[in-house]
């Protein structure tokens, strides 16, 4: 900080300002320079970290009484007529200068893994104050389990695990958000997935088998019974997403909706023996 700066006059008060009136100050001007409130963040910081160092000094009575002695020395007086020196601030000091923000990192994960559930590990880089004006980057890794059946916007979050962004505040929280990458077969819907497949006019005519490949990796094996028409969908129970918050291990409902591929051509003889049958 500039020395020649008045720590009053940062914190916008007079010399003879009471510890309430300092601290009423010190919470109005640190939530109108908060970082987080402000678009020029770099303005925001410099008068941010101003006022919180301000506030620092002159809410402690000893620090305050050595920096009023350096702007305007007293003159000597008698040991007697001095005052008694103001009570020590309460113990539960202003919890503005406790509260820290948050930093929001996405996780995309794959429908598969939110199938099966998975472990995601993140090397972490954070600034942290080693003391009033010095700073140091400290790692970590961080982990948890992607549990089966999450869904987007599910939150997971270390506390003071992020940057600090000044020395009276602890580190910001750390807060993963997931996200699911989207899938080339498989579409979901809350606990319910929707798979799309193609099958041949004979098929759609004659039944038959066919077979998908799970989420798990397994390959399920549905049969075709009676007449399939195009867009025709059909819910298999309990083959959808696990259901994260079931304690029974329930899963929602596989939904496949068919399309059937027709014949560019049709030979005539093959034709005249349809229309016989048809």
């Amino acid at each position: 900080m500039n020395q020649t700066e008045n720590l009053y006059n940062i914190l916008e008060i007079k010399k003879d300002a009471t510890q309430n009136e300092i601290r009423i100050a010190y919470k109005k001007l640190a939530l109108q320079w908060h970082p987080d409130k402000n678009e020029d963040k770099i303005l925001a910081e410099s008068k941010f970290k101003k006022i919180c160092e301000a506030y620092f000094v002159l809410s402690n009575p000893d620090l305050r009484r050595q920096y009023d002695i350096t702007i305007s020395p007293p003159p000597p007086q008698p040991q007697r007529q001095r005052r008694p020196p103001p009570p020590p601030p309460p113990k539960d000091e202003p919890k503005e200068t406790k509260k820290n923000s948050v930093q929001k990192q996405i996780v995309k994960v794959t429908l598969e893994e939110l199938f099966t559930g998975c472990l995601k590990k993140f090397k972490i880089k954070s600034k942290i104050f080693i003391n009033m004006n010095e700073t140091a980057i400290k790692e970590k890794i961080l982990e948890f389990d992607v549990k089966q059946g999450w869904k987007d916007g599910t939150k997971i979050t270390f506390e003071q695990s992020g940057d600090q962004l000044h020395p009276t505040i602890p580190q910001n929280d750390i807060e993963f958000v997931i996200e699911t990458l989207p899938h080339n077969s498989f579409q979901r819907d809350g606990d319910d997935l929707t798979y799309k497949i193609c099958i041949s006019l004979k098929q759609a005519l004659c039944g038959g088998y066919f077979e998908i490949q799970h989420l798990d990796g397994i390959k399920r094996k549905i049969p075709l019974k009676g007449i399939t028409t195009p867009n025709t969908k059909r819910t298999i129970q309990n083959e959808g997403m696990p259901i994260s918050k079931s304690k029974n291990k329930e899963r929602g409902n596989l939904h496949i909706q068919f399309d059937v591929v027709f014949p560019e051509d049709i030979e005539p003889d093959v034709k005249q023996q349809l229309e016989k049958l048809l």
